[in-house]
């Protein structure tokens, strides 16, 4: 019969998408609740309007940093920093192919970092390095596959470009001839920033590798 659930994706817009459809329902009927700690009414909140769209569009990143300190997931990933005290270069190189990778999915570059440095700057902390190096991997990792990336801001200036060129041209022709420029880029920055980081070279004015440096 093979697997019937569907796949985790799939699952959570949908599930999402009822949220949305429940909320404006239940808005519409006038649902709301008591807090029994305060006493004060609560409301549903109709995300299918316009206040509400704006709502989830511009509380993402906060709900998702919410969730982590409340449940402080972060630190219970961040206090396992001990065990991995001798495997600091492993996981900063990991860290930059995880950005490249997550790079292709989410754009901004800010929303990557509020996700991200919320886990791996206090877990770096706790290994004895400066939140400067967590940020110089991120940035690398959010450069190297920006010329393949379909969300980067001037990748259709790049195929308008190649397309002057070769009329054919078009998503796949400009990935596949950028990726050795990726491939490149990747070995040269990450060489770069094992440079740094064994002769413990400052990446800026109060950037120093270490903590305490």
């Amino acid at each position: 019969m093979g697997n019937k659930i569907p796949a985790p994706m799939l699952m959570f817009i949908v599930l999402a998408l009822a949220v949305v459809v429940i909320s404006g329902i239940c808005s519409a009927l006038g649902v709301s609740a008591v807090n029994p700690a305060t006493g004060e009414v609560v409301k549903v909140v109709n995300l299918c309007s316009i206040d509400g769209i704006l709502k989830m569009l511009t509380k993402a990143v906060t709900n998702f940093t919410g969730v982590l300190c409340d449940s402080e997931t972060g630190s219970a990933i961040a206090s396992a920093a001990p065990l991995m005290k001798g495997l600091t270069v492993l996981i900063a190189l990991l860290f930059v192919i995880m950005c490249g990778f997550l790079n292709l999915l989410i754009g901004s570059a800010s929303t990557k970092w509020s996700l991200l440095s919320s886990v791996f700057v206090p877990m770096f902390m706790l290994l004895g390095y400066h939140p400067a190096l967590v940020q110089m991997a991120y940035r690398i990792g959010d450069a190297i596959t920006n010329p393949i990336c379909p969300t980067f801001a001037y990748f259709g200036m790049l195929l308008a470009l190649a397309q002057k060129y070769d009329k054919k041209a078009g998503f796949g022709t400009l990935m596949s001839n950028m990726l050795p420029y990726v491939i490149c880029y990747f070995v040269f920055m990450v060489v770069e920033l094992l440079f740094w980081f064994f002769l413990k070279i400052p990446f800026g004015p109060g950037g120093p590798v270490l903590l305490n440096g």
